[in-house]
């Protein structure tokens, strides 16, 4: 029997699938870590890994007869995860279930629900370990347990917030062992078959960005590992389970630059054939750091810019400039860094005029830019951006299976400006993907940096996906009938 079976909910790209990636949930296995330190059994089921059907996730569930079942979830995966803990509670209504991650941590109020008995908030492993014990054990009090919710009486009672861990190198090796590994995959963009896996070096952000929900959750703080225990949890994936391209999954990676350059000289000196990508902002991107970054590996570097006009950076407190995008890209490009230009549609003061502008730039980025993504603006709870639209009335929907991260996929979107109507969002997020997708440039330059047969594969497959479902959307927003708000 095991003590605590771990779930990664199902999160779905539609048909874009062949092109998404699937990585490992370094928060889920941190968590198991320490669950295993202390001696409980574990098991891990990632279902966007494992690809299991609802009866073979019931079987799952009933083999491992666990005594408490914990998902976690970001508000896109959390109808996923409250049917799966209504499956656990058929299957016996006595096992103890638990629901942490992003979204309970901001609404906990949302775990309102007979399938749920206790929620975790905020970083999880030591609030784990103390609510483990607390359930198998019957150590401590519940109430003094910090960083949860329990229920009484038909209300989510919250205890004192969980302090930070300060200390990130004191956390064991996330446990990767749980995971079948090879099922892992990096986006098509970058996959040219070597074996790969995620990595999260340091917690929380700085800035401000209205639109970002990490400060929710961490606070405006940013906490890091030692450059030394970086590298030797790399040095245990590369040799022990021979990974050969990791992806940085810190919200912002690039933010101290001389921390990046002492783990560029470690990696640099140990003559791995490792390759990495990351996060980072385009205001740390200078010659020296884009030169030693590129010799220690870096191929791939994903670039927020948000908005392509300065009032808008202003308003969205990005605090950068395009002109130091525009320095980003070419240096980035002048060191083989491949590059992604991120960009976000519909912020509440949006007109077709400023959206024109952003486009207006990325053209701007085509001869050094790789790829482009555009986005709806998804006012994830918790950021000053979803409190202004929740005050304006410019939140459409507040179904969380419309919160689906990357638009493309999605339903229309669930917002709209003060200006613009979702409908005409969603026809304007369009024209800038078909914009890209139909660049000459943009065309000949990823044919050419095809890698290998799996490479080329995929990318035809997301890419025909990708312009049919665009093609296919836009139609239907503008000619047929459909829901304006």
């Amino acid at each position: 029997m095991t003590d605590v079976l771990l779930i990664i909910p199902h999160f779905k790209y539609k048909k874009l699938d062949a092109s998404a990636p699937i990585c490992p949930r370094i928060g889920v296995i941190s968590i198991a870590a320490v669950l295993e330190k202390e001696g409980f059994s574990v098991k891990v089921i990632d279902l966007p890994a494992l690809n299991l059907s609802w009866a073979e996730l019931k079987e799952e569930i009933v083999n491992t007869s666990a005594s408490i079942v914990g998902l976690t979830a970001v508000t896109a995966e959390f109808p996923s995860a409250l049917q799966i803990l209504k499956l656990v509670k058929e299957i016996n209504v006595s096992t103890v279930t638990i629901v942490g991650g992003p979204h309970v941590s901001i609404m906990p109020e949302t775990a309102n629900t007979e399938s749920i008995d206790y929620i975790v908030a905020g970083e999880g492993e030591i609030t784990a370990v103390e609510l483990v014990k607390y359930i198998l054990q019957k150590k401590g009090k519940l109430e003094e347990i910090k960083g949860i919710g329990y229920k009484k009486d038909g209300n989510i009672i919250l205890t004192t917030p969980r302090p930070l861990i300060e200390n990130l190198d004191s956390l064991p090796f996330p446990a990767y062992h749980l995971l079948q590994i090879d099922k892992y995959r990096n986006y098509a963009t970058l996959d040219d078959g070597r074996k790969f896996a995620t990595i999260v070096s340091s917690r929380g952000c700085p800035f401000k960005c209205i639109f970002c929900s990490s400060s929710a959750i961490f606070g405006h703080r940013w906490r890091t590992m030692s450059p030394e225990r970086i590298f030797s949890d790399i040095k245990i994936l590369y040799e022990k389970f021979k990974i050969r391209h990791l992806y940085f999954h810190d919200d912002e990676f690039t933010i101290n630059k001389d921390r990046i350059k002492k783990l560029c000289a470690l990696l640099i000196a140990s003559k791995f054939d490792l390759k990495w990508s990351c996060l980072g902002r385009v205001n740390d991107i200078d010659e020296e750091f884009a030169r030693i970054i590129a010799k220690a590996g870096c191929n791939a570097i994903s670039l927020g810019i948000e908005v392509g006009y300065p009032e808008g950076l202003t308003l969205i407190k990005k605090n950068i400039s395009l002109e130091q995008v525009k320095n980003a890209f070419k240096l980035c490009r002048k060191y083989r860094i491949f590059t992604s230009a991120n960009f976000m549609i519909g912020f509440p003061w949006e007109n077709k005029k400023e959206i024109l502008k952003t486009i207006k730039f990325a053209k701007t980025l085509v001869p050094y830019a790789d790829i482009f993504y555009f986005q709806t603006l998804i006012p994830y709870p918790g950021t000053e951006v979803y409190k202004t639209m929740k005050e304006e009335n410019l939140i459409i929907s507040n179904d969380w299976n419309d919160y689906v991260t990357h638009s493309v996929t999605g339903t229309l979107p669930v917002i709209r400006t003060r200006y613009l109507t979702n409908k005409e969002l969603k026809s304007l997020y369009y024209y800038a993907f078909l914009w890209t997708y139909m660049n000459p440039g943009y065309l000949f330059r990823k044919i050419w940096r095809m890698k290998n047969i799996i490479h080329l594969k995929r990318n035809m497959v997301a890419g025909y996906n990708l312009f049919r479902n665009i093609i296919d959307n836009y139609i239907n927003v503008i000619f047929r009938k459909s829901k304006n708000h």
